[in-house]
C-alpha cells in the first residue's frame, strides 16, 4: 500500500476501509460529540420536512387536510426547517474550520485540496 494523495483518494472509495471507519466506535479527545448528535437530529428534520412537502405536492393531495395542517401549531416546527438546513450547514463549517485551525495551530502545512478529501 502506497502513502500519498492518490492512494488516499482511491482508498476513500474502498468499502472495506470506510466500513471500518463506520464501525470504529473509539473517540478521539479532539472530537466535539454533542455536534454530532446535533446533525443527526437536524438531518433528521430536514428529511421529515422535505417529505411532508413532497406530499403536499401531490395531486391527489386533500385540500381541507392541508389546511388543517397548516392551522396546527405542531406544523410550525417543520415550516422552519430553513432555520434546520441553516443551523446543519453552520455546524459543518464550524467542524472543518475547527479541523482546520487545529491542523495548523499542530504545525502541519496542508494543502486546500488535501482538507477537502
Amino acid at each position: 500500500r502506497t502513502v500519498g494523495t492518490k492512494s488516499e483518494l482511491l482508498s476513500s472509495f474502498s468499502v472495506i476501509s470506510n466500513w471500518r471507519e463506520l464501525n470504529d466506535t473509539r473517540v478521539s479527545p479532539t472530537d466535539i460529540p454533542c455536534l454530532n448528535g446535533l446533525r443527526v437530529i437536524l438531518a433528521f428534520f430536514v428529511m421529515i420536512t422535505h417529505r411532508i412537502i413532497i406530499i403536499r405536492l401531490l395531486p391527489m393531495f386533500n385540500f381541507t387536510s392541508h389546511l388543517e395542517m397548516t392551522n396546527n401549531p405542531w406544523m410550525a416546527l417543520l415550516w422552519s426547517s430553513t432555520l434546520a438546513t441553516e443551523i446543519f450547514f453552520l455546524i459543518g463549517g464550524i467542524v472543518r474550520a475547527y479541523s482546520f485551525l487545529r491542523s495548523r495551530h499542530g504545525g502541519k502545512q496542508t494543502g486546500i485540496f488535501k482538507q477537502y478529501i
